[in-house]
């Protein structure tokens, strides 16, 4: 019959275990901070649960049975699995880990930092594996970080719910956006020639996305939307090889615009910025690992908010 682990008392193994190593109650006593007849006790309820002596009186204390013997080494290995495990939880050599991250993005966010942040992981962690998401329903999002199925997002959207933390990364300026060779954009934009074109548009994955200021603002304008689209992506594709225009987010328009052959344009109206953030379950606060993978993409955000300090809007096509 197996054995329920349910009725074992873990203590009971460390008694065990100093009463092997010490080959006798009272130096094993002193060892655990126990009084003697606490650890008399303790190996009383072992010996039932295991039914063998365990330990037989021998000249300077106390000798193992041969189930003993063939019990210790389990006992030791699985004490010690324990102990590393919890010094894990607070400690983590990134040189040495192999740990996997799972971090999920939107608006082409991974596009934007995913360079640099590989790199950085590379100099710092060579055996760190970084998993990528795509965020797509909002709740399944907030639910898979509270399951520890996600470690981090980076999203322009924040949580409602009280358990999570966010900590800004980035204001991410607007930008217009047009493939280079368009017939009638050319130089700085106005509002009359914007509003003249069609456009592309990213479709809301939910509510909170519908509640963005910068998508409650284009919303004022009578545009002519002639497709919707599920990324950013796909949007600067379509941008790229049809007349439409399309508007994004600068930084990540400024990663595409080469290879896409896009002209950036600064919008002929006010537009507010979105505010990027990095957000995670409360419960991963303290975790050492967590906290590395969390300082390393405020680094990559904070070497890509001096670039953009330094990369002023330019009103024209570039």
């Amino acid at each position: 019959m197996s054995l329920n682990l349910r009725s074992i008392d873990l203590n009971l193994l460390t008694v065990f275990d100093a009463v092997y190593s010490e080959g006798n109650l009272g130096h094993a006593a002193q060892r655990l901070a126990m009084t003697q007849p606490a650890v008399s006790n303790a190996l009383a309820r072992l010996r039932a649960m295991a039914d063998d002596p365990l330990f037989v009186k021998a000249s300077r204390g106390v000798a193992p049975t041969p189930y003993a013997h063939n019990l210790h080494q389990p006992v030791r290995e699985a004490l010690d699995l324990i102990r590393r495990g919890l010094a894990g939880a607070r400690t983590f050599d990134p040189r040495s880990s192999d740990r996997e991250f799972v971090v999920a993005t939107g608006y082409g966010m991974e596009v934007v930092f995913g360079p640099d942040f590989l790199d950085w992981v590379s100099a710092h962690a060579p055996h760190v594996r970084i998993s990528g998401r795509l965020i797509g329903h909002r709740e399944s999002v907030w639910t898979a970080l509270r399951d520890g199925a996600l470690d981090v997002v980076v999203d322009v959207v924040l949580p409602t719910a009280k358990d999570f933390v966010a900590q800004h990364l980035l204001d991410a300026d607007i930008a217009v956006v047009a493939r280079r060779g368009h017939p009638r954009v050319r130089g700085p934009l106005t509002r009359e020639a914007y509003l003249a074109e069609r456009h592309v548009v990213l479709r809301p994955k939910s509510p909170e996305e519908m509640r963005l200021a910068v998508r409650q603002k284009l919303h004022e304008f009578d545009r002519d939307v002639a497709l919707e689209v599920s990324s950013t992506l796909a949007l600067a594709v379509v941008v790229s090889e049809s007349n439409a225009l399309g508007v994004m987010g600068r930084a990540l328009a400024s990663k595409l615009a080469g290879k896409l052959r896009l002209n950036i344009f600064s919008p002929p109206f006010k537009l507010p910025s979105a505010s990027v953030h990095l957000v995670w379950h409360q419960s991963r606060e303290k975790d050492a690992g967590h906290r590395w993978l969390r300082d390393g993409i405020e680094s990559v955000f904070a070497t890509a908010r001096a670039q953009l300090r330094n990369r002023a809007p330019r009103p024209n096509s570039r």
